[in-house]
């Protein structure tokens, strides 16, 4: 699909793999203001703790970028690059114009993922 996107799309670099997540995204704001909303607002992390942001590719369409009102919906790809050995792959949601502590929301990618965090 990357490469479907644009010929000119690279191939990922030695150890790492594209992954592409398809969003739908609902607002569900009670307010009557606009909310926008695309692919840098998330970030991809997995079982080695690394934040991947997005992949610096022309994006298969439609690319996830849109100005939503209360209960407008969209739809997009995402694409990130990411360890080949990563597992557990968890998607990060950090609304970039939203400044509210609990702003962030947490998806997992694959089936019921999770990470533990060794405090020691």
């Amino acid at each position: 699909m990357i490469q479907a996107a644009n010929f000119f799309n690279e191939p990922p670099a030695d150890g790492m793999e594209y992954v592409l997540v398809k969003i739908k995204a609902i607002s569900n704001y009670e307010d009557s203001d606009k909310h926008y909303i695309s692919d840098r607002d998330f970030n991809l992390t997995g079982s080695h703790l690394i934040k991947y942001g997005i992949a610096e590719v022309v994006k298969p369409n439609p690319g996830l970028e849109a100005t939503l009102y209360t209960g407008g919906e969209t739809e997009g790809w995402v694409v990130f690059s990411d360890g080949t050995d990563e597992d557990n792959l968890i998607l990060i949601f950090d609304e970039s114009a939203n400044w509210d502590e609990d702003r962030y929301r947490i998806f997992a990618v694959d089936g019921c993922a999770s990470i533990s965090v060794d405090m020691n």
